[in-house]
This record gives structure tokens, C-alpha cells and sequence, in this order.
């Protein structure tokens, strides 16, 4: 079910019996900040580990936490930007 977490929490809840969590891919993550800030925060003073396959990434303190919600944030904005096609448009026809 999308938006659901429910896996997630329930592997949360049982942190310290687990070295980490892997998950494909950063998109797996909620869209909400402050339910993403919480997961961090969960894992990191379990010290424990969360992983990324697709993206190579993970998250075992607060600067990697960080990091992490940076690039989210910006993934969540580029579908409002301009293509790099429309960009070169604009920029051809000087009206910028």
C-alpha cells in the first residue's frame, strides 16, 4: 500500500536485534520531513544503520541523516523544474 510504513515501524520497533536495514532505493523513504528525521534519529541512537542499494548511500549518523534529507529535498522539487530542453530555450531566446 503506498504511504505505508507499517513494515518499516515494525522492524524499528525490534531495531537492536537487527545490525541494520537495507532498502532499494531513497524513493522508500516517507515524503513527510519530520517521519523521516524521526527514522533517522531511531536508527542512529540504536546505532544502527540504514542503507540505499540503488543510490549508495546510508545513513549511520547525523551528518549522513543530513545529507540524506538534502538530497530527498531536492528530489522532491525537480519535478517542478525546467527540462534541460526547455532550459536551452530560454536561454536561446534571451528571455531570461
Amino acid at each position: 500500500m503506498p504511504g505505508s510504513f507499517l513494515m518499516l515501524e515494525q522492524l524499528l520497533d525490534s531495531i537492536k536485534s537487527v545490525d541494520g536495514i537495507v532498502c532499494y532505493s531513497l524513493q522508500q523513504l516517507p515524503n513527510d520531513t519530520t517521519k523521516r528525521e524521526e527514522l533517522f534519529d531511531r536508527i542512529i541512537k540504536a546505532d544502527r544503520s540504514i542503507h540505499f542499494a540503488v543510490e549508495g548511500l546510508r545513513v549511520t549518523d547525523v551528518a549522513s541523516a543530513r545529507r540524506i534529507g538534502e538530497i530527498v529535498g531536492v528530489q522532491s522539487v525537480m519535478p517542478f523544474c525546467l527540462s534541460a530542453q526547455d532550459l536551452l530555450g530560454v536561454v536561446a531566446q534571451g528571455s531570461y
